[in-house]
């Protein structure tokens, strides 16, 4: 059994794809498949159902995930307790999109100068509960607005969200400093397909406004904050969206009146059972 082979098969079980896996390792499918197929003869078991155009870990596959992330984890702690410098450990990070694209680098701020050197890897995308990878060494921290029982959490950060525009959109250019909120919701708006910004109440959008109480234009739903951004860019439409993006978006902040409501969240680094990595066990003791 090869290291390379259990490193080629816990991408495919990240993302259960094998192209998709296949472009995250910088390898081919087939390369993948082989490798996959090879531990499948060692073992006599099927690690994978396939159906169709896709491919399934069976039972037997989640339980040897789990313990091919705890070897690859244990060569990684052994390269860093000997001192070498030859595949370093990677430290593997898990957020929403906004929230990891922010605050992935005060994050890796926080750490040890010995650590900054892993290598570090940031995913954004599951193929089930970014939770239930964190429990399963898929990822090693992550990223969220809400900790849980269970996990242990430190606090990183905070951020509030608010109504922005492009600087030409016709509220940005409006004199007045303060803008009534039934005069803001004759405005188009565009909001993301899914949560994009670590939001979990069920009583508020995707982006985090109230539609319960203060239903918007909602003109376009967008599967990427990318894209949603790019589209505020062209000054056609709102977005609710964190405060941190005014600044390295170049866009302004509405000022609104009569809405009582303001998404409002603290941000975490999540874990799970950190003791059982010396590095980071540091990080939370």
């Amino acid at each position: 059994m090869e290291l390379s082979d259990l490193n080629y098969f816990l991408a495919v079980a990240a993302v259960e794809n094998m192209n998709q896996a296949a472009k995250n390792a910088g390898v081919s499918p087939g390369a993948l498949s082989k490798a996959v197929a090879r531990l499948e003869s060692d073992l006599d078991v099927a690690l994978f159902n396939r159906v169709k155009q896709r491919i399934v870990l069976t039972p037997e596959g989640l339980e040897f995930a789990l313990k091919a992330r705890r070897i690859m984890e244990l060569v990684d702690e052994s390269r860093v307790a000997v001192g070498s410098k030859k595949g370093l450990a990677r430290i593997v990070i898990g957020g929403d999109e906004a929230l990891a694209g922010r605050f992935c680098k005060p994050l890796v701020d926080r750490l040890p100068a010995w650590l900054q050197q892993f290598e570090i890897s940031v995913k954004s995308n599951f193929a089930g509960s970014p939770w239930e990878a964190l429990k399963q060494g898929a990822i090693h921290l992550l990223i969220s607005t809400e900790p849980r029982e269970g996990f242990p959490a430190i606090k990183i950060g905070q951020t509030a969200h608010r109504v922005m525009a492009h600087r030409e959109h016709p509220l940005a250019t409006d004199l007045r400093q303060i803008v009534p909120i039934d005069e803001l919701l004759c405005y188009d708006f565009a909001v993301p397909h899914a949560q994009v910004f670590g939001l979990g109440s069920s009583t508020v959008s995707t982006d985090g406004w109230r539609d319960d109480q203060f239903p918007r234009l909602v003109k376009y739903r967008l599967d990427s904050l990318h894209s949603l951004l790019q589209l505020v860019l062209t000054g056609e439409v709102l977005a609710y969206l964190p405060d941190y993006l005014e600044d390295t978006m170049g866009l302004k902040t509405i000022s609104v009146s009569g809405c009582p409501y303001v998404c409002e969240r603290d941000i975490y680094i999540n874990s799970y059972q950190p003791d059982r990595l010396g590095w980071l066990h540091h990080i939370f003791s």
